[in-house]
């Protein structure tokens, strides 16, 4: 729960409203609370916000291997590659690798 003064809103997340719907609950109680203290002001309920995260299953060194090979044939890709998996392990090398290959990401994989 988020009290916006500005505005005159309290704002709460859509599970924060369920929860807050059934009498007597701990978030109900919070809810009352905040309405009782601030008798100006509404309730909105918040959408969650889309994240914008590069999901990727399936994508494992030796797919990334194989696609440097197979699309890039230049040797110092893959030593910069080798040397990311080799030094700072595997999310660092997945990001590493969406970066210099971004169709992939894109894709949807």
């Amino acid at each position: 729960m988020k009290i916006n003064f500005a505005s005159q809103q309290v704002m709460v997340s859509a599970g924060f409203a369920k929860r807050a719907a059934v009498y007597g609950s701990e978030e109900y109680q919070a809810l009352r609370a905040a309405m009782n203290e601030l008798p100006g002001f509404q309730i909105v309920i918040t959408k969650a916000q889309a994240s914008n995260r590069t999901y990727v299953k399936g994508l494992t060194y030796e797919w990334m291997e194989a696609y440097i090979a197979d699309k890039s044939g230049d040797n110092a890709v893959m030593e910069q590659f080798q040397n990311v998996r080799r030094y700072c392990g595997y999310f660092k090398a997945r990001s590493w690798f969406l970066k210099v290959f971004p169709e992939v990401g894109n894709s949807g994989f």
